[in-house]
């Protein structure tokens, strides 16, 4: 009982300190004095009821800022076919519909006055020499080639964050019990 009792005095002055090297460390990042107390309010944490495998997946499918980046993920991708495609050929075929007033005389200055004017066209663009084309594909395959690394980069960090607290759990389980 006596070796159990100095074991548990033990580990209470290790975890002291710990928790105190954290109140400095926690003072030293917030810009607070070192003998400044903090005022810290315990949260009861909702039990988790889903087994620990399916919580990093869960948390990789529900991380809003895993899907900020999946997004400007996506949108360097639709930049770089964009890039990619301007180096094809483009067709448009722009009209315009006018409806003259016959208060201004146009019958008079020009010989066959229609009211109602119609003028369509084809316009087609042909890049012979596009020296712009290759550095903007050059410039959207550097982008997206970051976009895909920081994507890479905060999915992992998500999991490994949701890992992170699954073992914590574990061991306020333990601890508790």
């Amino acid at each position: 009982a006596q070796l159990t009792a100095a074991k548990i005095e033990q580990s209470i002055a290790k975890l002291e300190n710990g928790a105190d090297a954290l109140a400095d460390q926690l003072r030293a990042d917030l810009g607070l004095a070192p003998d400044q107390p903090l005022e810290v309010a315990a949260e009861d944490l909702p039990a988790i009821a889903d087994p620990d495998s399916d919580i990093a997946d869960r948390a990789v499918q529900n991380s809003v800022a895993l899907k900020q980046t999946a997004s400007a993920r996506e949108a360097s991708s639709a930049r770089l076919q964009g890039e990619r495609g301007s180096r094809w050929p483009t067709v448009s075929i722009p009209g315009q519909y006018n409806v003259l007033a016959k208060f201004n005389n146009y019958d008079e200055f020009f010989n066959e006055f229609q009211r109602n004017n119609v003028v369509a066209g084809v316009q087609i663009k042909i890049p012979i020499f596009a020296a712009r084309a290759s550095s903007g594909i050059a410039a959207a395959q550097a982008n997206f080639a970051v976009a895909q690394m920081a994507f890479d980069a905060k999915r992992s960090e998500v999991s490994l964050d949701a890992r992170q607290r699954v073992r914590q759990r574990r061991e306020m389980e333990a601890a508790r019990e």
